[in-house]
């Protein structure tokens, strides 16, 4: 189990064509064509298991902090402030219904009134979310190809935490995490 695809609060397991073939990405490019097979064979296994070495769990923000769909747009925008995070999942009775970010708050800050709008007139409902066990290098494949900044995470089907694009930076930058 890697994704889910939640539509409307409900949510589907899903696979992205591209991570089929992800142990293969880059990492044969990068070795010399001169070696000999069994060298290469022994160095892409070693590079292939560092990749799947840091998943989710591990790096995921969590407790998340959420709002429900009938808060209103300026309880977000109070939650984005006050705890300095750019993504606010939307739950109902435990389950993942939408989300809104930062980038969605700047695209309706001249169009409607923060004081009267509530998240489900606003909120996106069509998000990815990683199962909490989601290798974290499938997780930056993901985020990048559907330009996402904020995924959830969940265990059970339940909203666990948020891992950020800067969540990710922040473990390469560390070198625990190398793509």
């Amino acid at each position: 189990m890697g994704f889910f695809i939640a539509i409307n609060g409900e949510l589907k397991e899903h696979d992205f064509e591209y991570l089929v073939d992800l142990h293969s990405l880059r990492v044969e490019k990068t070795l010399p064509s001169n070696i000999p097979k069994n060298v290469k064979d022994n160095i892409l296994k070693k590079r292939e298991e560092n990749a799947h070495r840091h998943y989710a769990s591990e790096v995921m923000n969590g407790p998340p902090r959420f709002l429900t769909s009938d808060s209103k747009l300026l309880d977000a925008t109070d939650l984005m402030r006050i705890y300095e995070i750019r993504h606010v999942p939307i739950v109902e009775n435990s389950i993942l219904v939408g989300m809104l970010s930062d980038r969605d708050l700047l695209r309706l800050e001249s169009k409607v009134d923060f004081e009267n709008v509530i998240l489900k007139d606003v909120m996106t409902t069509l998000i990815v979310a990683a199962d909490h066990n989601t290798s974290l290098r499938s997780i930056a494949l993901v985020m990048y190809k559907e330009n996402i900044s904020g995924m959830p995470v969940t265990k059970d089907k339940s909203l666990v935490g948020m891992i950020t694009r800067t969540d990710i930076l922040k473990m390469v930058i560390e070198n625990k995490f190398s793509y």
